[in-house]
Parts: C-alpha cells; sequence; structure tokens
C-alpha cells in the first residue's frame, strides 16, 4: 500500500499548457500568418483557438483547412469593464483562472470576481487550462488531438498519476537543470487489453482505452528535486481529455492483503414513473476501495503520524499497482489499526475518492 503526497500546482509550477487560457486575435482572411500565429473564430464568447502551421498562409479558413491550421482548443475573452455582457455570455479572469456566466443583460461594469457582483456572474470555476487542477475528478481539460503540459516540481518528486483520462497513448519526460533528461517513459499506449479474452474479442470488439494511469516510486521517476516534467497526450482524430494531473512524493505504508474491495458510489438519480419508464439524471461519482494493510510494529507510530497529517488532504492512493480500481485520489474515511502480532500490525483502511 502506498500514496503519494501531490505538490501544488499553480501558476509559477505550471510552466506552459497547450490548451489556450489567454485569447487570440480575431481571422483576418486578407492577413499573411507565419506559422506558430494563433488566431481565433468566435461563436458568440466561445473563440476557438487555431494555430498556423505553415508560412504565407493567408485566405484559407482555419475552420474548413486543416492542412494550413490546427484546432488547439476553446477559450472565452478576458472580462473588461467597458463592454456590457448579455444573460449567458462567458468571461474569463485570468488571475483567479475561473470562467463567469453572466446572468443578465446590461451586465456593465460589475466585477465577477468581487462579491457584490454574485447577482451579475456565476462562477463556472476553473477554466478548461486549469481544469485538470481543481478538486474533482469528473471535470476535465479538453483538446483536440494532442495537449502537452509542462510542469515545474519543487522538491523531490518520483509519482504521477493521470486521472479520467481519454488519450490513445501518452508520454512523461523528466528533466533536470544539469543533468539533462533523467527519465523518459517512451511512448505509452493506452490501449486496454484486459478485456481481450479470445480471439472473437479481439477482432470484432471496439477498441477501448485506459482511463487511468501511474508511475509511482521506483517504477516511476528517479527522485530528482525541482525538475521540469512535461506530459504529452495524443488522440489522433479525437479529443484528449484529463480530470486530473497529480504529482508527488511516495510512501510506503505497508502490504496490502487479498480480500481487498473496491467500487464506486454512483450519485446519478434514476426514477420510475407510474407506467415503469425510467427517467435518468447523470451526476457524478466516485470510486472507493477497502483494504487490509500489513506493516511492521516498528512502524506504527509513523503511520499514525502520517495519517493525521493528511487526514483532511487528498492525496493518491494505490493499493495495488496492477489494479486500476486501487488506484484513487481522495480521503481515507476509515483508519483502524490492530496489533496482532509481536512484529505485524493490521491495519483496516476506507479510501473515498474525489467525485
Amino acid at each position: 500500500m502506498k500514496f503519494f503526497r501531490p505538490m501544488v500546482i499553480d501558476d509559477t509550477a505550471l510552466t506552459s499548457s497547450s490548451a489556450p487560457e489567454e485569447t487570440s486575435n480575431l481571422y483576418l482572411g486578407e492577413t499573411i500568418y507565419l506559422v506558430g500565429d494563433k488566431v481565433r473564430l468566435e461563436s458568440g464568447t466561445t473563440h476557438t483557438i487555431y494555430l498556423s502551421l505553415q508560412d504565407a498562409n493567408t485566405g484559407n479558413d482555419p475552420a474548413s483547412s486543416s492542412e494550413w491550421w490546427q484546432n488547439i482548443g476553446e477559450t472565452h475573452p478576458t472580462y473588461s469593464g467597458s463592454v456590457a455582457y448579455s444573460v449567458g455570455e462567458v468571461v474569463i479572469d485570468l488571475a483567479t483562472h475561473h470562467e463567469w456566466e453572466s446572468l443578465q443583460d446590461g451586465n456593465l461594469a460589475n466585477d465577477p470576481i468581487l462579491p457584490t457582483s454574485s447577482t451579475w456572474w456565476f462562477d463556472r470555476g476553473y477554466n478548461n487550462r486549469w481544469t485538470m487542477f481543481d478538486a474533482s475528478i469528473t471535470s476535465q481539460t479538453v483538446q483536440p488531438e494532442e495537449m502537452t503540459v509542462a510542469i515545474r516540481t519543487v522538491g523531490r518528486n518520483d509519482s504521477i498519476a493521470l486521472l479520467n483520462i481519454e488519450c490513445s497513448a501518452l508520454r512523461i519526460v523528466a528533466e533536470d537543470d544539469v543533468d539533462g533528461v533523467v527519465y523518459d517513459s517512451g511512448i505509452i499506449s493506452m490501449t486496454a487489453g484486459s478485456g481481450v479474452t479470445d480471439w472473437w474479442k479481439f477482432f470484432f470488439e471496439p477498441i477501448a482505452f485506459l482511463t487511468e494511469y501511474a508511475l509511482v516510486g521506483a517504477a516511476g521517476m528517479p527522485p530528482y528535486a525541482n525538475v521540469s516534467i512535461t506530459v504529452t497526450m495524443v488522440m489522433p482524430g479525437g479529443t484528449v481529455k484529463c480530470g486530473a494531473l497529480v504529482i508527488g512524493l511516495k510512501k510506503e505504508l505497508g502490504a496490502t492483503q487479498y480480500g481487498a474491495q473496491f467500487g464506486i458510489h454512483d450519485y446519478s438519480v434514476k426514477t420510475r414513473d407510474q407506467f415503469g419508464n425510467v427517467s435518468v439524471v447523470e451526476r457524478g461519482f466516485n470510486k472507493f476501495f477497502d483494504v487490509q494493510v500489513w506493516a511492521e510494529n516498528s512502524q506504527i507510530n509513523e503511520i499514525q503520524r502520517t495519517m493525521i497529517q493528511f487526514k483532511t488532504v487528498p492525496v493518491v492512493w494505490v493499493g495495488s499497482e496492477p489494479y486500476s480500481a486501487l488506484l484513487i485520489y481522495g480521503f481515507y474515511e476509515k483508519f483502524v489499526g490492530v496489533i496482532e502480532y509481536p512484529a505485524i500490525s493490521i491495519f483496516n483502511l476506507r479510501i473515498e475518492g474525489l467525485t
């Protein structure tokens, strides 16, 4: 049984992300764009950002010229006190990285981050770039085809988890300022093979992808301090999605025993009318597991100190590395120890994941 304590990922730590946050200049057909230039197409306050793939790029509509332009995602304009917003329009505050939706027409000079503006604006939470770093697994950062994120770590970290993800492959590279690249995972296929038990399924079942991935401790990165970690996820022809990216330092608790129980709590509402017809309101869910952990009695005091330290802090729990069902980002709900033998104690843990 392991867990790793997540480092805080803030403006200093997030050195780059390919998911756009700030908007770009409006596309103009007569302008000659160079490779790397960015433009926007507007649909209300939803701005789709395109990246120029070639020099001498003029007169090529970004929405229909994939050989000239790459769609790199959507964002919204930053708030301006001189604009009168209509109901439903969305803006971004770059200081808090939150999105705000106008609740009224004629919304002028009401700064959304001020408490007095609560009747004018609804806080929709973190914007797309920062959603993977909020306190939720369900909400996802999304980007067409490819997403690259670079994190500058603080202190020593040797573990990383990607949760509620959708991609066909990923790559993780850690680079030290002095020693250069100290870890390179290479291309990791996210194709799920555990459900393929015979040749019929091999040929005819739809391709499924893993939704979680973790590198922990010795199987992960060397514990270098203050390295730059770059994560690249790809889904050619589709959309990359990431619910959470967590980086931290591993800690061992003990040996997980067979008999572990796991499952999910579904918060969706399913109701039947008088004729038996079912209606469903889909909501979030969270994972949980119950395990017994054996540890040496010499570790009792340290384990209890650790559990007290992280009683209100979400961490990544790894019950057993081969099983993603025992990989959870969340809190422990139960921690009970029994000094069972002269040299060995048993800890009963219940772990509840974030939604």
